[in-house]
């Protein structure tokens, strides 16, 4: 007798499973797409920002990056975010540094990327620190 009640509602609890299944990956789908995606891909990408205008700095200027200041505030001023780039000698003593114009001081998230340079003299070889900032303001 017992059998015969588990053969007759068989199909209910298939049915009960396959609710709570549904409702599981309801919930998780939800929860997915509640995330704040937006801050967390611009977070990284803020980071390949400031590499990037690194490389295009060294890329485009390399050793000369010393005397031309305006091609290097060119690329500063055409980052789509807020910028700066500073210029260190091999003792970390600051040589220059451009901001982007009209963009806050405060760097609540800045994200930073170094590039190393090096500057043939003919006689020796001197080394120079980009520093690149990028941050949303």
């Amino acid at each position: 007798m017992a059998f015969k009640f588990l053969k007759t509602r068989r199909g209910y609890f298939l049915t009960l499973d396959a609710i709570v299944s549904m409702l599981l990956l309801l919930g998780i789908f939800l929860l997915v797409y509640s995330l704040d995606y937006q801050s967390i891909r611009m977070a990284s990408g803020t980071k390949h920002l400031a590499s990037d205008m690194l490389t295009v700095i060294d890329k485009q200027y390399g050793a000369t990056v010393l005397a031309n200041t305006t091609g290097v505030r060119t690329v500063v001023e055409s980052m789509p975010l807020c910028a700066s780039v500073a210029l260190y000698n091999s003792s970390l003593s600051l040589i220059y540094a451009y901001p982007k114009q009209g963009c806050s001081s405060s760097q609540a998230d800045v994200d930073v990327a170094y590039r190393s340079i090096v500057n043939d003299t003919g006689t020796s070889l001197v080394p120079y620190l980009l520093e690149g900032k990028v941050w949303s303001g």
